[in-house]
C-alpha cells in the first residue's frame, strides 16, 4: 500500500457545544473537518482527538462520531463509527477524548467531519471545547491491484 497525506485539521471550528436535553441535527457541531479526494482503491484511516471542559454544576453527556460528508458542516453523511458518549462530570477540565475510523470504497471529494454534541437532563449551558488541543488526521492509503487474484495456497 502507498501512503498519501497525512491531511489534518488542528483548528477547532467551535469554542463550545450547546448542552441540550434532546439531540437533533440542529444542535450537533462539526468540531473539525478534513477534505480528501478518494479513489475507489483508497482506504482512509481517520484519527481524532478533542479536549473538553465542564464548568457547569451538572453531569454532561459528551457524544462524538466521525462522518464522511459532502461539506465541512455536514453533521449527517455516512457515519463511519457509531456515536460514542462519555459522562463529563462537573469541574472536569481538559478531558481528552480519542477516536478513530476506517473508510474505503468511497469515490470523489469528501469531508471527514468530527461531529460532537452535549446532552443533560437540565439542557442548559455549554460544554467548552479546549482550543488548539484537538486534531483530526486522515491518512490515505492506495491499495495496489493484485496481478494474481489466486494466491498460492488459497482455497478453490
Amino acid at each position: 500500500m502507498q501512503l498519501e497525506g497525512p491531511f489534518e485539521d488542528i483548528l477547532e471550528n467551535a469554542a463550545h457545544i450547546p448542552v441540550v436535553s434532546s439531540v437533533t441535527d440542529k444542535n450537533r457541531v462539526v468540531l473539525m473537518s478534513v477534505p480528501v479526494n478518494m479513489a475507489k482503491e483508497d482506504v482512509a484511516l481517520i484519527l481524532g482527538q478533542v479536549e473538553v471542559t465542564n464548568n457547569l454544576g451538572l453531569n454532561v453527556g459528551f457524544g462524538r462520531y466521525i462522518t464522511r460528508g459532502i461539506s465541512p458542516t455536514d453533521v449527517g453523511g455516512k457515519w463511519l463509527v457509531p456515536a460514542n458518549m462519555d459522562n463529563i462530570t462537573p469541574g472536569e477540565h481538559h478531558r481528552s477524548q480519542h477516536f478513530w475510523a476506517v473508510d474505503s470504497d468511497a469515490e470523489g471529494t469528501f469531508y471527514y467531519n468530527m461531529v460532537a454534541y452535549a446532552v443533560s437532563s437540565d439542557g442548559n449551558g455549554n460544554l467548552i471545547v479546549q482550543q488548539k488541543y484537538g486534531k483530526l488526521v486522515v491518512m490515505k492509503f492506495r491499495r495496489e491491484a493484485s496481478t494474481n487474484p489466486k494466491r498460492k495456497g488459497a482455497k478453490k
